[in-house]
């Protein structure tokens, strides 16, 4: 028969080890921030901080991303303002070579990989390529070159023409026509992706009011199986480390922002 009180021994042992296993990183510290826009805007007490206008804080510590682990952050905005302002709460990810980027090196759409049929001048406002069906017109687009189909090359930031005005199959090819002239030559057979500008990994987007609180609970685990938007649940594809950024006060009314139980565990 089975020992009832070993039973429970063991339980509590192997959740001690879960505990143990699991870091917890305090976020409201000094030490933690690098003050990117605001600096001197930004006061530090006992377990919280208050910015006082916009600034843009980044994490002074790189996390290593682990698709296994689960990453939740946790922090509690309060405003005190007499009128509402936007708080971005997010993240800026690298890749395994150590490269950033803006969002549209980032947000590559998977489908819309394909290889350029013909030689296209710099100044030239459309680009005809193999495939096109997965393109779409968006003022946002941007044709990235030198893509590879396996979307090692994220984040590629080597865009040649931002502006899709339309898509049209012309015979056994497309053509991408451009809202602005390409900014360089591009050959026949490069290798090309439709990607999307945007800001960065946001997990939280809040309107705070007067005297409003804001409370973040955000939960990312595993990565993006092909190159893909930003989602606030999974890591980009590709991103090997992260930087936690806020932008507070983002609308520039002069809010002040108290910062509290603010944490980030990983396990």
């Amino acid at each position: 028969m089975r020992n009832p009180v070993k039973s429970v021994v063991a339980a509590i042992a192997l959740s001690a080890i879960s505990l143990s296993a699991a870091e917890v990183i305090n976020l409201t510290g000094k030490d933690m921030w690098k003050e990117y826009i605001g600096k001197g805007k930004v006061a530090y007490t006992e377990g919280q901080f208050t910015t006082d206008g916009y600034v843009m804080l980044g994490c002074s510590k790189l996390i290593e991303i682990d698709p296994a682990k689960t990453y939740t952050l946790k922090m509690t905005l309060v405003g005190n303002n007499a009128k509402r302002t936007t708080n971005y709460i997010g993240f800026d990810c690298v890749n395994p070579q150590g490269r950033g980027g803006a969002a549209y090196a980032w947000q590559g759409k998977n489908a819309s990989f394909t290889q350029v049929t013909r030689d296209a001048k710099k100044g030239d406002k459309v680009i005809y390529v193999k495939d096109g069906k997965n393109w779409n017109s968006s003022t946002i687009a941007h044709v990235i070159i030198n893509a590879k189909e396996d979307g090692s090359d994220i984040p590629n930031s080597a865009t040649v023409a931002s502006g899709i005005a339309s898509v049209k199959q012309e015979g056994e090819e497309w053509a991408i026509n451009l809202k602005n002239p390409l900014k360089k030559d591009v050959a026949a057979n490069t290798n090309v992706r439709e990607h999307f500008a945007g800001g960065y990994m946001y997990v939280s987007t809040q309107s705070l009011p007067v005297n409003g609180t804001h409370t973040v609970n955000a939960v990312i685990k595993g990565s993006a199986a092909v190159p893909s938007n930003y989602s606030s649940k999974v890591w980009p594809f590709n991103a090997k480390k992260a930087r936690l950024l806020l932008m507070l006060d983002y609308s520039k009314t002069g809010a002040k922002i108290t910062v509290k139980d603010a944490t980030l565990t990983i396990e």
